[in-house]
């Protein structure tokens, strides 16, 4: 954790616990982060899959193959 801030925060225990249970954290601290890298994880799995469907709507991927999907998928990342 390179770049930190310190901050206060109300939080719903019994959600913290849940979340905790969900996510395989301990602690709020490491159960708040791991709940931002997920909610920033899926939004950029959302966007690549708009951008996905993007092209298949343009006809951009008729004919593909799996190796040109798979080689595709890895230059998203």
């Amino acid at each position: 954790m390179a770049n930190v801030k310190r901050t206060s925060m109300f939080l719903d225990r019994d959600l913290v616990h849940e979340a905790e249970t969900a996510l395989g954290t301990k602690g709020p601290t490491e159960t708040v982060h791991a709940a931002m890298r997920a909610a920033v994880e899926r939004e950029k799995r959302d966007a690549a899959q708009k951008r996905l469907m993007d092209r298949i709507k343009r006809g951009e991927l008729t004919n593909l193959t799996l190796d040109e999907f798979l080689r595709m998928r890895r230059e998203e990342d």
